[in-house]
């Protein structure tokens, strides 16, 4: 009879735990398979802010999302800063010290919109505060460019 009820106690115990334990994998998956489809489907846009302006990445994605960006999705704001760091992580480059990150930040947008790059660039820039907004690979490279 003992062994039963301990038997019982036993199985509600574990029940107890594999059931949240497996709720938070699944949770965790789902979020780590729309973070690399946001990573693989996206466009990344450096932005400037006006210099007035002292926002963090979250503030910017929430005053972006009361915007009118017509059919532009996106999926994340990070500070420039933050990215670069990520990339000398990856790539062991090592950006100049007069580069300026300063009220700058990376846009990650859907890259499937429709528009071209200049229409891209001109809704973001005729959202407020922003003071320019290049495609990523394009403000990276133009240093480059211009020594070449």
């Amino acid at each position: 009879m003992k062994t039963r009820t301990s038997m019982r106690k036993l199985h509600i115990i574990i029940i107890g735990i594999l059931i949240p334990v497996a709720f938070f994998g699944i949770m965790t998956l789902i979020l780590a398979v729309n973070i690399s489809e946001a990573n693989s489907n996206s466009d990344r846009w450096m932005i400037e802010l006006e210099p007035h302006l002292n926002l963090s990445d979250g503030q910017l994605f929430f005053q972006m999302q009361e915007e009118d960006i017509k059919e532009l999705y996106l999926y994340r704001v990070v500070t420039l800063e933050h990215y670069v760091e990520t990339l000398e992580h990856i790539i062991n480059v090592e950006f100049e010290e007069g580069f300026n990150l300063k009220d700058r930040f990376v846009f990650l947008i859907d890259k499937n919109s429709g528009y071209s790059k200049e229409q891209i660039q001109e809704i973001i820039t005729d959202a407020n505060g922003i003071r320019d907004a290049e495609y990523l690979n394009d403000w990276l490279l133009a240093p480059l460019r211009s020594e070449g």
